[in-house]
């Protein structure tokens, strides 16, 4: 980027508010070296402009970016809860047949329990 400056302008100017012409010199000659070295850092409006456009580019990437994401979440999330609820029924079913299993030992060994009480009753009712 190239600023333009006027150094005879500005040297008048200074000129002008009481400087000598020495003075005037050493100021603009000043001013001039700094913006040689300095002036690929100076912003000027038109800078900032495409800076904002640029940034405002960047930010509506970044929101379609989010938004993708968010979604792409939002359908993992209903895959994941569905398969929770497979998980639940699964164990649920697992469950009520361990329980089934669990009332059927018990009755069998209640029953084989009273068989033998039964019998054993028996017997000492025939030695009586």
């Amino acid at each position: 980027m190239h600023i333009a400056f006027d150094t005879l302008k500005a040297a008048n100017r200074l000129k002008a508010a009481g400087f000598t012409e020495e003075q005037a010199a050493a100021v603009v000659e000043t001013e001039l070296e700094m913006l040689e070295q300095h002036g690929g850092s100076i912003a000027n409006k038109r800078d900032l402009k495409e800076t904002e456009l640029l940034l405002k580019k960047d930010i509506e990437t970044i929101r379609l970016d989010m938004q993708k994401l968010e979604f792409a979440l939002r359908r993992e999330l209903k895959e994941v809860d569905s398969k929770v609820e497979l998980l639940r029924a699964d164990t649920a079913k697992l469950v009520a047949e361990a329980k089934a299993e669990l009332v059927r030992w018990v009755v069998g060994v209640g029953l084989l329990q009273s068989s033998v009480i039964i019998g054993v009753l028996l017997k000492v009712a025939k030695l009586i």
